[in-house]
């Protein structure tokens, strides 16, 4: 047991570190959007790490707004500064939201 912990150790450090990019979707919309997702990101996939967080679309806002996470998809929220994207969706009440121009998910749209 505690060579192999060991030994995956020793090859996560052997590794470049990978950076995480965290993505929010409104409580029961996860399986709607992230499928979409990971085929836009799977040329990332290699060298970053994805995290995914469930919360309701105010939440989600906040979140974006204190740079938490990188991308969320939630309803548009008032008293939140952010750079938003409509989604092409059957729900209008679904959005992407973008924190920076630079996310991969936004520029592939």
């Amino acid at each position: 047991m505690h060579a192999d912990a060991a030994a995956e150790t020793a090859r996560r450090a052997a590794q470049p570190a990978r950076q995480t990019f965290i993505i929010g979707f409104q409580t029961g919309h996860e399986m709607n959007w992230l499928p979409q997702v990971m085929r836009v990101l799977r040329d990332e996939l290699k060298t970053i790490q994805v995290m995914i967080s469930s919360d309701y679309s105010p939440d989600l806002a906040q979140a974006v707004a204190r740079g938490s996470l990188d991308l969320a998809f939630l309803r548009v929220e008032p008293g939140y500064d952010l750079g938003y994207n409509m989604a092409p969706t059957s729900c209008s009440r679904s959005r992407i939201c973008r924190l920076s121009d630079g996310c991969a998910v936004c520029s592939r749209r």
